[in-house]
């Protein structure tokens, strides 16, 4: 995969399944050249298995791609370790343009994905899977909060997740109107705001016994 990688500088849409088994101790880190892909604006990863993954996270840090706008990551498996250091070493190693991102992820860490965003200021769509949230993982998107976290973002897509129904709602409520961060610079109000097929929880952590279904499109929750 490095190799085709490396060999193919003007590459603009990307797709790997990756499957990562057995590599070898001491095979990873510094032997992992930078790989400068400064065509490549849509990339899709896929890792398919539940290994640790430690030579794709080395692959992640040395990508260099000045110019990509769509990002769709995924992992899977029990032994799934969080790429979100990864993804951010890589997403920052060049000013970002990323306007659209999908994260498959089976226990993002709060603090990861709040840096994460917080160097994304161009997001303009954010579709979460497969993700355990507490209240705190959604608050990060919560504008009253977080004013300068994704000050663009005009679609945002829970699927599959499990999360807190207070503050989602709370969430969803602060991002419904137009408004401004601490920088005195204008956000925009989120006109596509989905959240299905996943586990609601109240307070404590109990799951609700019902499944509700928000869209914001019209500019007011649903369930």
């Amino acid at each position: 995969m490095l190799s085709l990688l490396m060999q193919n500088p003007n590459l603009r849409e990307c797709y790997i399944d990756y499957h990562e088994d057995g590599i070898p101790e001491g095979s990873i880190g510094s032997s992992i050249p930078v790989i400068h892909l400064p065509s490549l604006y849509d990339c899709t990863i896929h890792q398919r298995n539940g290994f640790r993954g430690e030579c794709l996270q080395e692959i992640l840090r040395k990508l260099r791609t000045a110019n990509l706008e769509l990002l769709l990551y995924s992992e899977s498996g029990p032994e799934s370790i969080s790429r979100l250091p990864s993804l951010l070493s890589w997403l920052c190693s060049t000013p970002s343009k990323i306007v659209r991102l999908n994260l498959t992820l089976v226990s993002p860490i709060v603090q990861e994905l709040h840096n994460l965003l917080q160097e994304l200021p161009g997001l303009r769509e954010l579709l979460l899977s497969s993700g355990t949230f507490d209240s705190e993982g959604i608050r990060i998107l919560n504008r009253n909060l977080y004013t300068d976290i994704c000050p663009h973002l005009t679609t945002l897509v829970y699927t599959y997740c499990r999360h807190p129904l207070v503050d989602m709602d709370a969430m969803a409520r602060s991002r419904l109107g137009p408004s401004s961060t601490s920088t005195g610079m204008k956000v925009m109000m989120v006109s596509n705001f989905d959240v299905f097929n996943g586990v609601w929880t109240d307070e404590d952590g109990s799951n609700l016994d019902f499944i509700p279904r928000q869209n914001e499109s019209e500019g007011r929750p649903t369930y």
